[in-house]
């Protein structure tokens, strides 16, 4: 480690690991502190810096991910990781077909760190593939990690402005199509579902429909007793808008807690993801949730004196 005495004094933790530590150097969607903590992964320790020799690049066709790729003649900021040796066969899985190399990161102080990183496994002696567009979604994971962790704010803008797969307008979200209802048949309540979940778990012929909950809408499912969806949607909780917008963290929205904090163009977000998967077919609306949780009413504003 090259530098003044107190460079070094202040980053004394870097390069310095113990034997059972390594330090990761990632610029893809792990830099975000709310991804990391859905794959309950905890570093214990975190710099910004860049790696030389290397290019970010989004592949794919399905789920298009950033990965790195030689080149000899960039560089890619991102964040070093520190993490126990024992999680390496997790990071392995969580980067999918991926080559561990090794490689010296730099800290924005000019301090050098030894690493680990992940590259495509298709970059032995290959130009890089066509490069997918990541959504508008996958773009600000990647910025907001890197400006949580301090990367260079010009870099944090360059991810920013990425070319991008736009979020839909939401004119185009799709739902799904509410029956014509004959007056308060769509009083339905989530006490209601909660007891015929109980009676559908019992196993009682009487109640043999599964039922659930996404944007106030009332889904009955009509697909094949033995489809694989089944077994996950038939669990609690029966409403499923709050725990999709989690797993689908966009921060646009910001990590909801409970659904009154969600948006109405949140929840509409979702039933759009619903609504256009491959399993929308497998569900039929017959109404709406009565007693919905809905955003508190604003505050009522104060009379000026």
């Amino acid at each position: 480690m090259s530098g003044s005495l107190e460079d070094r004094k202040s980053l004394s933790w870097v390069g310095t690991r113990a034997p059972s530590d390594v330090w990761l150097f990632t610029s893809g969607a792990l830099m975000n502190q709310v991804i990391l903590a859905q794959q309950q992964l905890q570093p214990k320790a975190a710099a910004a810096g860049v790696i030389p020799g290397f290019r970010r690049i989004f592949s794919g066709q399905d789920a298009v991910t950033a990965t790195l790729w030689p080149s000899a003649a960039d560089k890619t900021h991102g964040v070093l990781f520190k993490f126990s040796e024992a999680l390496l066969p997790r990071l392995e899985t969580l980067h999918g077909p991926h080559v561990l190399t090794r490689a010296q990161a730099e800290l924005y102080s000019g301090h050098r760190v030894e690493c680990i990183l992940f590259v495509s496994e298709e970059a032995a002696d290959r130009p890089p593939p066509p490069e997918a567009l990541p959504t508008a979604r996958d773009v600000g994971i990647l910025a907001e990690g890197a400006q949580q962790h301090g990367v260079e704010p010009a870099a944090v803008e360059m991810l920013r402005g990425l070319p991008c797969v736009p979020r839909k307008p939401s004119e185009a979200l799709l739902a799904f199509a509410v029956p014509a209802l004959p007056e308060h048949a769509d009083k339905l309540t989530m006490g209601d579902l909660e007891a015929n979940m109980e009676a559908y778990l019992r196993g009682e012929a009487a109640h043999s429909d599964c039922f659930i909950v996404v944007n106030r809408k009332v889904l009955r499912w009509i697909g094949p007793a033995e489809h694989p969806l089944l077994d996950s949607i038939q669990r609690r909780p029966i409403d499923k808008t709050l725990g999709e917008a989690q797993r689908n963290y966009d921060p646009l929205y910001g990590m909801p807690h409970t659904l009154r904090e969600m948006a109405d163009e949140h929840k509409a977000l979702v039933e759009d993801t619903w609504a256009s998967s491959a399993y929308a077919e497998c569900f039929q609306c017959i109404g709406f949730i009565a007693d919905y949780a809905a955003p508190p009413p604003a505050p009522e504003p104060v009379p000026e004196e």
